[in-house]
């Protein structure tokens, strides 16, 4: 059976994820009076349902990962602000800082150490956003599409 490559890096998935939030939000906002500013809650149901078929059935097959997954992602927050900051909070309480931009629907986040990530915002209204991680090479996101709601 053909393995996929997944970049699974947990500090990557969440700037791409926070990545992706704010930039769509902020494109949203543009356009219907949304903003991309504020407390954002990743809804885990609706995102990991975006999980290819073919993974599932991997996860399924080792409980203790697929358990591990779910803890990494349930309760994960990210506070976005028009200063161009944004606060990245685990579900383990771990709160994790940089900045970001959007370059017409793609939010660019750089972290403390100067790393950048990429996310595409697909929607952003007065309560959701949805992103999808940009990975460079084959790489493929474990999850490919974050659903938010604004708290």
């Amino acid at each position: 059976m053909k393995r996929l490559k997944y970049k699974n890096s947990n500090r990557t998935i969440w700037t791409i994820i926070l990545v992706v939030c704010l930039g769509a939000v902020y494109m949203s906002a543009q356009k219907s009076g949304a903003t991309i500013n504020g407390n954002w809650r990743l809804d885990y149901e609706k995102s990991y349902a975006e999980v290819v078929p073919e993974i599932k059935m991997q996860m399924d097959t080792i409980p203790e990962f697929k358990a591990k997954v779910r803890e990494m992602f349930v309760g994960r927050q990210f506070e976005i602000n028009d200063a161009g900051v944004y606060k990245h909070k685990l579900s383990n309480g771990q709160v994790l800082q940089g900045s970001w931009q959007l370059n017409g629907p793609i939010m660019v986040l750089k972290d403390a150490m100067g790393n950048t990530d990429k996310q595409r915002i697909l929607l952003l209204t007065e309560s959701t956003l949805v992103i999808e991680p940009i990975l460079s090479g084959d790489a493929k996101p474990l999850i490919p599409r974050y659903y938010f709601t604004k708290n």
